[in-house]
């Protein structure tokens, strides 16, 4: 997302790439609740940067700082924690990158709640884990006791009917495994993410 100090360094930019109809520049001043939603919708969309040009200079954001900090001015809490900046960019890789997620199916799933996506994951304690890595996720599966290591791969809908199933069943959190790392998150929270990303809230 690219936004502009001044009136006239954004019509610059807009007459270097022909952003006009009818001759009129297509700038306009944003006021602060529209920056708010703006930027709020902007995290769903695949967005994880902010530009604010200064002609000479420009200043690089991340646009969850900037939703954080528009929130907590509007006397909102945060929306993501910074710890679930990771989380989210990983959501956006799968569903604007065709990456996939995976995650171990508990042993007592059929065949029928995999293909409809609608099953109970391995719990721990209050926990499941999503996993980026294939590899990770199959060595789990193992350390499971599926000796065939047991693996199911996931876009943004699956994950999402995965996420309601574990809601119902009381699972409070979800950990992402990305890079090393374990990423928590409540359950609700990224089913909620989830119903904005897949426009079925």
């Amino acid at each position: 997302m690219w936004l502009f100090s001044e009136e006239k360094i954004a019509k610059e930019y807009a007459e270097y790439y022909q952003f006009k109809r009818n001759d009129i520049y297509l700038v306009k001043k944003v006021e602060f609740q529209e920056l708010l939603i703006s930027s709020y919708y902007a995290m769903f969309s695949g967005i994880y940067q902010v530009i604010i040009d200064e002609g000479r200079d420009f200043l690089i954001c991340n646009i969850y700082d900037l939703v954080n900090e528009c929130f907590v001015k509007h006397g909102q809490p945060p929306v993501l924690a910074k710890s679930e900046y990771a989380i989210m960019n990983v959501l956006n890789s799968v569903r604007f990158c065709d990456d996939k997620l995976w995650i171990v199916p508990s042993k007592d799933t059929i065949g029928e709640e995999i293909i409809l996506n609608k099953f109970v994951p391995v719990v721990e304690e209050d926990y499941i884990k999503v996993f980026v890595s294939e590899k990770d996720c199959k060595k789990y599966s193992k350390e499971q006791g599926n000796t065939n290591e047991i693996a199911i791969d996931m876009n943004i809908s699956s994950l999402q009917n995965i996420i309601k199933v574990t809601i119902d069943n009381n699972i409070k959190n979800v950990r992402f495994l990305i890079n090393d790392s374990e990423v928590k998150m409540s359950t609700t929270k990224l089913y909620n993410i989830l119903q904005r990303m897949n426009g079925t809230e």
